[in-house]
This record gives C-alpha cells, sequence and structure tokens, in this order.
C-alpha cells in the first residue's frame, strides 16, 4: 500500500481521488465510455458502416460520494492490501474512501466507529462481519438512517431474515477454501492425522475454514485435532512444541493464517527434523509464499484475493449510488488456491501491486 495512505496513529486512511470521462463525437455514433480510448461506430449515408476512434482525457471534477470502510482491521501486510483496492477503485471512480485500521484488531471499537461515522451521514460504509451480533444494532440504525452497508471479508451467517440487511457480501467462501485445501494434501497422501492451528476461535470465517478441514477429514477418515496458537509468536512457538511432543505422527498441518504463522511453523519444522514431512497448507498470502511453494515447505495456499474485496466494496457501492446497480447474487472472490504449478501468475501480481 501506498505510504501516504497509512496512519496507523491516526487510525484513518483517506483515499481521495475524482476523475470524470468526457467524450465528443458525432451526434449519430454510439459511444462507450473507458479511461484512455473510446471506439466508436458511426453509420454513414451509404451502406457501410465506418469506425472511427476518440482520445478520452479524463477531467478532473469534485468528489461526488463519500464511503467508510471499516472492517475489523489493524496494522498487517492483509489490510494494507485491501486499502490499496479500495485506493484504487476510489481513484478510478472519483470518490473519497475513509479506509479505518485500528490499533489492534476489536468489535468494539469497530462498532463505536460505525456508530460514530453514522453521525457523518456517509453516502456508504463498506464493514466486516467476524461478529455479526455485535454489529447488529450499530448496522440496523445506519441502514435506517439510509445510509447503504455493504458486507466485505467476513459474512453474517445467520438465515437473511435474521441477519443484518447488507445488499450483499464480497469475499472468499471460506468453507470451501478449507475442504478444497485438504484435496491437496490428499493428492500427495492420505495423512495419518491432521492438524489444525488456528490463530483465533469465534471469528466467522475463521470457523468456516475450520468446518470446511474436519468436513473433508470426516469424508477421508483422517483423525483432525485443533489447536489455538494465537497470533503471538513465541505462543505459536510453544504450542506447537507441546502438540506435537503428544502427537509425533501428526504428518499434516493447517494453518488458518498466514502471517506470522507459516514462518514461525515452518522454522520449528525445521528445528525438530519434521520438514518435508508434515505437510503444510494455509490460508491468504504473503511475500514468502512464493519461496514457501516452490522450497515445498508449503504444499498449497488459499488465497481470498484480498485486493478484490477493497476494489470491489468501493466499485459495487459507487455503481449503487450512482447507478442503481446490485449484483444478483454475492460477489465471491474465492477460494483460488495456489500451488507451485500457478505460482509465477501470482508473482507478477506481487510485482504489480495487488497481490502481497
Amino acid at each position: 500500500m501506498r505510504k501516504g495512505f497509512r496512519k496507523y496513529s491516526g487510525i484513518i486512511i483517506a483515499i481521495i481521488a475524482s476523475v470524470t470521462l468526457l467524450a465528443s463525437c458525432s451526434p449519430k455514433a454510439a459511444i462507450t465510455q473507458t479511461a484512455a480510448t473510446v471506439t466508436t461506430t458511426a453509420t454513414t449515408t451509404a451502406t457501410t458502416t465506418a469506425t472511427t476512434t476518440v482520445t478520452v482525457a479524463p477531467t478532473p471534477t469534485k468528489t461526488e460520494y463519500t464511503f467508510y470502510f471499516i472492517p475489523v482491521s489493524r496494522p498487517h501486510p492483509f489490510w494494507d492490501m485491501m486499502a490499496k483496492g479500495a485506493a484504487d477503485a476510489a481513484a478510478l471512480y472519483g470518490v473519497k474512501v475513509n479506509f479505518v485500521i485500528f490499533p489492534a484488531s476489536s468489535v468494539t471499537d469497530q462498532v463505536n466507529r460505525v456508530n460514530e461515522v453514522r453521525a457523518l451521514k456517509p453516502d456508504g460504509i463498506i464493514v466486516s462481519l467476524p461478529d455479526p451480533a455485535a454489529m447488529t444494532i450499530a448496522c440496523d440504525a445506519a441502514i435506517a438512517d439510509g445510509i447503504p452497508i455493504i458486507c466485505v471479508n467476513a459474512k453474517d451467517t445467520r438465515p437473511v431474515d435474521k441477519r443484518i440487511p447488507y445488499l450483499f457480501y464480497i469475499g472468499a467462501d471460506e468453507k470451501v477454501a478449507g475442504y478444497n485445501l485438504v484435496q491437496e494434501i490428499l493428492k500427495v497422501r492420505t495423512p495419518k492425522r491432521l492438524v489444525i492451528a488456528a490463530h483465533v476461535r469465534g471469528n466467522t470465517s475463521v470457523e468456516f475454514r475450520i468446518a470446511g478441514v474436519q468436513q473433508a477429514c470426516q469424508e477421508a477418515n483422517i483423525p483432525c485435532d485443533i489447536i489455538e496458537v494465537t497470533t503471538d509468536p513465541t505462543t505459536i512457538q510453544e504450542r506447537l512444541r507441546a502438540y506435537f511432543a503428544v502427537n509425533p505422527t501428526t504428518d499434516a498441518i493447517v494453518n488458518t493464517a498466514n502471517v506470522p504463522e507459516v514462518s514461525i511453523t515452518n522454522d520449528f519444522f525445521a528445528q525438530t527434523g519434521r520438514t518435508g514431512k508434515v505437510l503444510h497448507v494455509t490460508f491468504d498470502f504473503d511475500t514468502t509464499t512464493p519461496g514457501y511453494l516452490r522450497s515445498g515447505e508449503l504444499l498449497a495456499t488459499s488465497d481470498q484475493q484480498v485486493y478484490l474485496q477493497g476494489y470491489l466494496g468501493v466499485e459495487w457501492m459507487y455503481l449503487y449510488k450512482s447507478k442503481g446497480f446490485l449484483p444478483g447474487a454475492d460477489i465471491l472472490t474465492g477460494p483460488f488456491i495456489v500451488t507451485k504449478n500457478n505460482i509465477a501468475s501470482v508473482e507478477a501480481g506481487i510485482a504489480g501491486g495487488w497481490r502481497r
């Protein structure tokens, strides 16, 4: 993410851009607007059709809409990439986006911020919902005030008539992601025992990841354990060491988060002679992931393509506010399973700035 956007001490990242596309052509021409070149087809007096090209120059204009992006965030590359996607969409559509990054992940802080923002009467709010019950009153109040809400990253899994009435969800199907990661393990071998190393419990996305892994293990008759390793590096290592001391035959692990869990797990395996003996899969992406995939220290990861969650959240809020568009269903940005076989395309995304 661009350095100018990040303000951890001030908590809000302001993303402001205004772009207007203008074009002129003959009265009879049908025109499709783009950011650079427009091709028009004009009917002539003859029976043939002539194609002409019109160059379009973006013209700055006053910002039309203000959106607030309020996930349960913290200073972390994952949220940086979501903010990068939001910034790119803001630049394209000429809107102001305030992307909130909290000092630490806190649903309480998220609730309070939504209540504060509601009083500002923005044109739209984009939220993640790892704890939808806690967010219900705040979101319902904002929606009652006429502020539309789009949900990204973690959704309200309650029945439609009981969930927060946001417009729709943009993000991964995490249960399918967990299930698919076990299928990658099974392509190599059926493990004797598998452990899920959960970085947090109670988060809706993480619980779906766990459920998908458990379903796949049940179908394949693989014994499956769960340990909560947290996000603290020392605690992660201690809990891995304690688990494997009691379960030395476990030969597969699913980390529910990438950073810092994957690197610490790989270091632990190297120290204890388990590298290559314990099949290792995870979720999400980091700049270290390609190297681990190429070396075999990591078999696969499920990428939810978080850039798209930021980008599409802003894009669809703009399309809804400006033109009344809505998708026909939730928009899935994942799972996209990454292995050594398709890592090259992902590395291109890292170089381009739309992947971590």
